[in-house]
């Protein structure tokens, strides 16, 4: 009995002993934490009076700031642009469009693509809506204003690009003058077309 008795004392002690020592510990690091916040206020402190100091010297360094109407304007120097100056072709009367479209305006196999693809080149659709090739008034619709003429020079140069691809199929002398009047035939085709494309694309808008 004695012996058991001891040996509960002696545990006893041990766990005193290391309450005391963990207590011991938690008061240390306490202390610690304490010394730990002090010591990061005091950095802190350190800190913002630098920044402080630091923007008190930029302050006085700087001029002060003129009014808006007295400061002097910036002015961006334009940076160097290299200019791309698309290829062209003269294809008559001093007429120019871009050689890619003029190439590939050529190898069309039909006349009437021919004609209508070259006034495409000439003009942009939005040109050509609401022109007319001559200006008349239009049989069907005698009350409407007339429309805008295609520039005569321009149809001019066309009609000899027209006329220069016939001879090179070989079209005889004596049916020439039938075929430029198809050419206008085409052309005017063209301009109905446009004109029909845009009222279906107004109406099929929300």
């Amino acid at each position: 009995m004695q012996k058991g008795h001891e040996q509960q004392n002696s545990q006893l002690t041990a766990a005193q002993e290391e309450v005391a020592r963990l207590s011991a510990t938690v008061r240390q690091q306490e202390v610690e934490l304490k010394e730990l916040r002090a010591l990061n206020r005091d950095l802190q402190r350190k800190l913002i009076d630098s920044l402080d100091s630091r923007q008190a010297n930029s302050s006085q360094a700087l001029p002060p700031a003129l009014p808006a109407a007295l400061s002097p304007p910036h002015i961006a120097e334009p940076l160097p642009q290299k200019l791309e100056v698309p290829d062209t072709a003269d294809i008559g009367n001093g007429l120019r469009i871009t050689t890619s479209a003029w190439q590939r305006i050529q190898t069309n196999p039909k006349d009437s693509l021919f004609v209508k693809d070259l006034m495409t080149a000439v003009w942009s659709p939005t040109e050509l809506l609401g022109r007319s090739l001559q200006g008349k008034h239009c049989p069907r619709f005698p009350d409407r204003p007339r429309k805008e003429p295609l520039s005569p020079w321009k149809v001019s140069a066309i009609r000899e690009c027209y006329k220069q691809r016939l001879e090179k199929k070989g079209l005889v002398p004596e049916m020439m003058p039938g075929a430029l009047k198809q050419m206008n035939r085409f052309m005017v085709e063209k301009l109905s077309d446009i004109e029909r494309m845009t009222k279906r694309a107004t109406k099929e808008l929300p």
